[in-house]
């Protein structure tokens, strides 16, 4: 089969390395502009933080992501995947430490993930404690990108072109099918269609070398991680009231104080080095937005704040889906039309 992929952010590279490992003849377009993924922080986590649960589907997710990634470095010979990467959660209250607490007792849930920390590490401020999360880690998104979108077919990559698409242009001349992967610049194609998407925009900090020296991440309302010599992310934030992609520089104090509060010594001045925002595609029901929704048309959407780690899991079912002969559809994750068929 001949396949073409339009968008050339995570959901755009992941359907079309999942597709290229079938085995397809796949190309790619894509509009050259930054996107939500450009700017992304990358960080997973297999915990919810606010009820202390675990994410949708967080082991398989985790077990899929960590696999195809790692395939994903050994095609392209970079190295964007950083694993093992522990978070503290710093606890807001001693009733949501007693809720930690309990939690840790569910073996088969968010228990495997998630213990207390005692000690405390040195320099956390943390009047209620703190609790450690387990699998989580981060992923380079943008040097994947740049990875696979650079990777020649003739080094087992493909063809990747500058190019707009939209719905109205339907499958093009010679190829077997179309999958869509815009991101949020597919939202009018897809609300013609009755599938909603919304869109969240998020700002992200880059702090310079020296600003965070330890291996681990932080979350207290937000979260550091570390990228390596001593260098962070600090983020994120999220807007459902913005749909304008532009940084708001109020936003890197707002950031500062909010983990300032669990360090005890402030970041130096002139930390802030980098201040990048994203829209994000975000489903209603924060699943993942996947399916046929025409003839030889097909769509990958709506990956939203966790889509570094359900990205690869979907892309490869969405691969198995195009084919003479799919798996029952009815196995899907969710129908494109789900909110539709809801009457």
């Amino acid at each position: 089969m001949r396949i073409l992929v339009v968008g050339g952010g995570l959901a755009g590279v992941t359907v079309s390395f999942a597709l290229r490992a079938r085995g397809w003849d796949v190309e790619g377009w894509w509009s050259g502009e930054a996107g939500a993924s450009d700017v992304a922080a990358g960080m997973f986590n297999p915990v919810s933080f606010r009820r202390v649960v675990e994410t949708w589907d967080a082991a398989e997710h985790l077990a899929v992501a960590l696999r195809f990634y790692g395939a994903m470095e050994a095609a392209t010979g970079a190295r964007f995947l950083h694993e093992d990467v522990p978070v503290l959660r710093v606890f807001p209250s001693a009733s949501y430490r007693e809720l930690w607490e309990e939690k840790c007792g569910d073996g088969n849930g968010v228990g495997r993930w998630i213990s207390v920390a005692d000690p405390v590490p040195a320099g956390v401020v943390a009047p209620h404690g703190a609790g450690w999360v387990r699998g989580s880690g981060w992923l380079d998104v943008p040097a994947l990108l740049t990875a696979w979108r650079g990777l020649a077919p003739e080094q087992g990559g493909m063809r990747w072109v500058l190019r707009r698409w939209e719905a109205r242009d339907g499958v093009p001349e010679g190829f077997d099918a179309l999958v869509d992967a815009r991101g949020v610049g597919a939202r009018q194609d897809l609300q013609d269609l009755g599938i909603p998407l919304n869109i969240n925009q998020g700002e992200v900090l880059t702090l310079g070398p020296g600003a965070w020296k330890e291996p681990w991440g932080l979350n207290r309302v937000h979260w550091v991680l570390p990228v390596g010599d001593g260098r962070a992310r600090l983020g994120a934030t999220y807007r459902w009231d913005l749909e304008e992609n532009r940084v708001h520089p109020e936003v890197a104090q707002t950031l500062l104080v909010a983990v300032e509060g669990a360090r005890s010594e402030p970041f130096p001045p002139g930390v802030v080095v980098e201040h990048l925002s994203g829209l994000r595609p975000v489903a209603p029901d924060r699943r993942p937005i996947l399916g046929q929704v025409g003839e030889r048309h097909w769509i990958f959407n709506g990956l939203g704040t966790r889509g570094v780690m359900v990205a690869p899991r979907a892309a490869e079912f969405l691969a198995g889906q195009i084919q003479p002969n799919p798996p029952d559809p009815r196995s899907a994750y969710a129908s494109p039309f789900r909110w539709r068929d809801r009457g």
